[in-house]
């Protein structure tokens, strides 16, 4: 006679609750926990954990095992929710050391979080949104009347961060929060138009926590400009922006927004918002990080919204006045030709002059209109060079020195590599460090002297 196989036993941590069997619930080891989840029907009844006394009081929740489901509504998930499932995960693992830079992150999430709480009921925020199959999520989605925003927060705590152009560096090394921002924005775009109907414009930005931040010029990726901004200057840039849609535009959006399928089909792993708040706290407690520092922002006056700085006027000379013309004096008409032909004799004399002259730029530097103009184009050009370096130094090490060629106004590296074109009569100042791991550059402009410089990471301890 053969015997009934036994029925698989529920997840290691997990047993059928004893006051309903349609649940489980899970056993700390010396306690039942308040995490409960619907039990798998396939999974026998008859498991409970050793000698548990039936009406014991629930012990401090410990970690809990994944449990699948797909949520209806985003907007119970809280800030740095995926955050906290990793740090609740490492410390499952034992992998304590691992904790400090998610700890770090997450501390960053729930204080922009708490930022965004001061928006007013007119905008749906919502934190820590899972998207595609990769298991990334977008910090926070904020559908408001201006439209979608896609946050991504950078905590970094005591650093100096610099942006300008397609250049984002922290402690002048470079990172490719541009890129992902302006990815991550193209793509809840396309998601949120394709679930709600509706032509949807989504802007992407970056909040920089407890870092000082130096915007030289405002960052552009593939012609889409990617915001960057302190913690501290977040609700007064979002609430700078225009109104683009109606209050019920706002609402269709905002209900494709907030389902879960419309930004990924992949199952996820939750625990309720209350637990996942309460073992936030616990690992804070224990981690015993210093309070956050406060934000600082530097922005260059040309920052605000680059726009194509007109060309100055061509100069031409005037032309001389006309004379009274002399009847009956063939003295003063012979002397008039005299002086036409000299004139005619001098422009020629000028043109061939200015012929000679064009193929040395550096004699005849490129006028600005003003300081400004001139400030705008040495800090777009930094900007290039920079990304240029970063391509053209092999396993982190820069080039030996740079070169600024004569009647070209291009920068060089000393293997002939060209960079970046210059402003006419720019020079540049290029020091490498003797590892040849870090650089300053300074540019300086040929009529106002105008000079931008990429730091040096001497400069990351800037309060």
């Amino acid at each position: 006679m053969l015997e009934s196989p036994l029925p698989p036993r529920p997840p290691q941590g997990w047993y059928t609750d004893q006051a309903d069997t349609s649940q489980w619930r899970w056993w700390t080891g010396d306690a039942w926990a308040d995490f409960r989840c619907v039990r798998d029907p396939d999974v026998g009844v008859d498991f409970a954990p050793a000698a548990p006394a039936k009406n014991e009081p629930a012990g401090p929740p410990m970690v809990a095992a994944s449990v699948t489901r797909t949520p209806n509504d985003l907007r119970d998930r809280v800030p740095a929710h995926a955050v906290i499932e990793k740090l609740i995960e490492l410390q499952a693992a034992g992998q304590h050391a691992e904790m400090r830079s998610w700890h770090t992150g997450a501390i960053g999430e729930r204080h922009v979080a708490n930022i965004l709480s001061n928006l007013g009921p007119e905008w749906t925020v919502l934190h820590s949104v899972p998207v595609g199959s990769d298991g990334s999520d977008i910090d926070h989605v904020l559908i408001g009347p201006p439209g979608v925003f896609t946050l991504n927060t950078k905590h970094h705590p005591g650093k100096a961060v610099w942006v300008a152009g397609r250049a984002f560096r922290v402690s002048n090394r470079p990172q490719h929060y541009l890129t992902n921002s302006a990815h991550e924005a193209g793509r809840a775009e396309r998601l949120l138009a394709h679930a709600s109907g509706l032509s949807v414009e989504v802007f992407g930005v970056i909040v920089v926590v407890g870092a000082t931040l130096t915007v030289r010029a405002e960052p552009l990726v593939d012609g889409a400009l990617v915001e960057v901004v302190s913690a501290d200057e977040l609700l007064s840039v979002l609430r700078a922006h225009r109104r683009n849609y109606s209050d019920d535009q706002v609402a269709q959006i905002a209900a494709a927004a907030m389902r879960a399928e419309t930004w990924s089909r992949e199952p996820m792993s939750v625990t309720s918002a209350g637990e996942l708040d309460a073992e936030f706290e616990r690992i804070h407690a224990r981690l015993g990080v210093t309070p956050m520092p406060a934000s600082r922002t530097v922005r260059s006056p040309t920052a605000t919204r680059p726009t194509r700085q007109p060309r100055p006027p061509i100069q031409r000379p005037s032309r001389p006045a006309s004379r009274p013309r002399k009847k009956n004096k063939k003295k003063e008409s012979s002397l008039g030709s005299l002086i036409g032909g000299l004139v005619v004799l001098l422009i020629v004399w000028g043109v061939a002059s200015s012929m000679s002259n064009t193929s040395l730029k550096d004699a005849s530097p490129q006028q600005f209109a003003s300081q400004g103009a001139e400030q705008l184009a040495l800090e777009n050009a930094a900007s290039a060079a920079v990304t240029a370096i970063d391509a053209n130094s092999p396993n982190g090490t820069r080039p030996t020195s740079l070169i600024v060629t004569r009647g070209a106004s291009v920068l060089q590296t000393d293997a002939g590599v060209t960079l970046v074109d210059l402003p006419d009569g720019t020079t540049a100042d290029y020091v490498v460090s003797a590892d040849g791991a870090s650089y300053s550059l300074t540019l300086t402009g040929p009529e106002y002297a105008s000079s931008v410089t990429v730091p040096s990471p001497s400069e990351e301890a800037t309060p």
